[in-house]
């Protein structure tokens, strides 16, 4: 389960990249998740404070392969993050780890990094508009 953050630290960047669904009442940012025995998504609904500290909240969704066959998973997860403060970097998180109950089933997640930085040049439109 070890290559899971890594997997969702990049998913999450490609999410960023990409964009994510909007519409005029809210916008989730939603991440596809595709690790080994899961493949789901990690739908963030919105980021609070809990103690000084950012909570991405959202929702962890997908299938689990087990050894009795799929299992489905719709579960309500909070994950602790840091947002850097760096001048040119968009986003900086680091996610802690997180051990999720999935209908009996004990995941244990380790945390990850995620850095968001932008890169100019042609065809990067992203990058062009958020570089500073």
């Amino acid at each position: 389960m070890k290559p899971l953050p890594a997997l969702f630290a990049l998913v999450l960047c490609l999410a960023l990249v990409t964009g994510a669904a909007a519409s005029a009442a809210e916008t989730q940012l939603a991440i596809p998740i595709n690790g080994g025995n899961f493949v789901g998504t990690f739908t963030v609904a919105d980021f609070a404070n809990q103690d000084g500290q950012v909570l991405a909240q959202g929702i962890l969704s997908g299938i689990l392969q087990t050894g009795a066959g799929p299992v489905s998973v719709v579960k309500p997860i909070a994950l602790f993050a840091t947002i850097g403060q760096e001048s040119c970097q968009i986003l900086h998180l680091e996610v802690g780890p997180q051990d999720l109950d999935l209908l009996g089933l004990m995941v244990h997640l380790d945390g990850g990094v995620l850095d968001v930085t932008p890169r100019s040049g042609p065809g990067n439109s992203l990058g062009n508009l958020l570089n500073c």
